[in-house]
């Protein structure tokens, strides 16, 4: 009797956790349609986006935004109040600058002195526009704005933009994340990507053949004793690849993996570590793990 083969196919998931390191970016006390991608637009010189503080208090510290610039310049960025109507007024909170860069990422201003925003406050996020501005192309939010202050015209509904504030309490970086382009197949490269690292550092992908041990040593490894408080080795340290993250603290590596029917079903781990001399003593950052299985 002939059986017929049924092909697999590989799969590829997240587990565990990292610990963050100085850079990415973190999910602020009051965000709108983060994780979406840029749409960008152009519009008059000056934009409102209206925020509510919710029922606690808000220590302001600063706010981020997915945007980019025409040309490399610093622009304006205040908390405004508004009015009994809803309107932002000419009442500012606090104010800072951004550096706008023409690449397309997350741009923040930060606050000198931390902005105190009272529970069950409406107030305003105006800025001066960069020239590809914080519009998504999709989202959950549409947020309320308004625009060419300081005799703001409004209110408009219509529009995904994405902010995103941070308060004082969230101090250090992003946990760099681990994802992944297609699945590990024999036929077929995938990309093991990584995000919210340190912008512009060097990258290790480590790859192991177990996430229980490393050799004698137990898994998870908790790197604390290293200097690195909060941090685990996820996966047995069998394989490394070493690459660069962008300016906005991402990187990928692809992989191919050889033509031999042997290696359909077996397993492998892997780990993103980022060289980030500010993230702890160890001066590194660490994503989540992933668990891949080679498909035919």
């Amino acid at each position: 009797m002939a059986f017929a083969l049924t092909a697999q196919t590989g799969t590829y998931s997240a587990f565990g956790s990292g610990c963050a390191g100085s850079g990415g970016v973190v999910t602020g006390c009051l965000n709108k349609n983060l994780g979406q991608t840029l749409r960008g637009g152009t519009g008059v010189a000056t934009f409102a986006l209206a925020a509510d503080s919710g029922a606690g208090i808000r220590l302001v510290c600063a706010v981020d935004f997915y945007a980019a610039a025409s040309a490399p310049q610093t622009g304006n960025l205040s908390l405004l109040a508004a009015d009994a109507t809803g309107a932002p007024t000419a009442t500012v909170l606090g104010t800072t600058q951004i550096a706008w860069t023409t690449t397309p990422g997350w741009h923040r201003g930060r606050f000198a002195t931390p902005v105190i925003i009272q529970p069950n406050t409406k107030f305003f996020i105006a800025f001066d526009n960069p020239g590809q501005l914080p519009i998504m192309t999709s989202g959950p939010d549409s947020v309320e704005h308004w625009h060419s202050g300081p005799a703001w015209r409004g209110p408009f509904t219509t529009q995904r933009w994405s902010y995103n504030v941070i308060c004082c309490n969230q101090v250090g970086g992003a946990v760099p994340a681990i994802g992944n382009t297609g699945v590990p197949s024999i036929s077929t490269p995938f990309t093991v990507k990584m995000s919210s690292g340190k912008a512009s550092s060097a990258a290790l992908l480590i790859t192991g053949v177990s996430n229980t041990t490393w050799g004698v040593i137990p898994l998870p490894l908790d790197l604390t004793v290293a200097g690195a408080p909060n941090c685990n080795l996820l996966v047995s340290f069998d394989f490394t690849l070493g690459v660069a993250t962008d300016a906005n603290g991402n990187s990928s590596a692809q992989i191919g993996l050889p033509n031999q029917t042997s290696l359909i079903g077996v397993q492998f781990f892997q780990q993103w570590a980022v060289l980030d001399a500010a993230a702890n003593a160890l001066g590194l950052a660490f994503s989540d793990g992933g668990a891949a299985k080679i498909g035919a």
